[in-house]
């Protein structure tokens, strides 16, 4: 059995967007319908499934937030501050959709 990616890096997120330019299938199952799609991205991003509850979003949420806060990478440098700074953003964003749109 393959070891399960993580949605909340960076890489994830490329080889997601890599396979949508090449016209490919994604890798993982984050397509739904036409009007789902962002709602599904978010949901894979806190590594949720359709059907979350508002609690297990906010769980989710804080669970992440707690390993990928930048400040937990300021000693590493700059690169790692950004690289933690553009998937902590990523995290918040989809909470915020998920919460607006629950």
């Amino acid at each position: 059995m393959p070891k399960p990616s993580d949605p909340s890096s960076a890489a994830w997120w490329q080889a997601q967007e890599d396979a949508e330019r090449a016209g490919g299938k994604r890798t993982e199952s984050t397509t739904g319908t036409a009007g789902d799609g962002r709602r599904t991205k978010a949901l894979a991003t806190l590594g949720l499934e359709e059907g979350a509850t508002f609690e297990e979003i906010k769980a989710a949420y804080r669970r992440l937030a707690s390993v990928h806060h930048p400040d937990r990478f300021a000693a590493l440098g700059k690169e790692a501050t950004a690289t933690a700074t553009a998937t902590f953003q990523r995290i918040q964003s989809a909470y915020d959709y998920l919460t607006a749109n629950a």
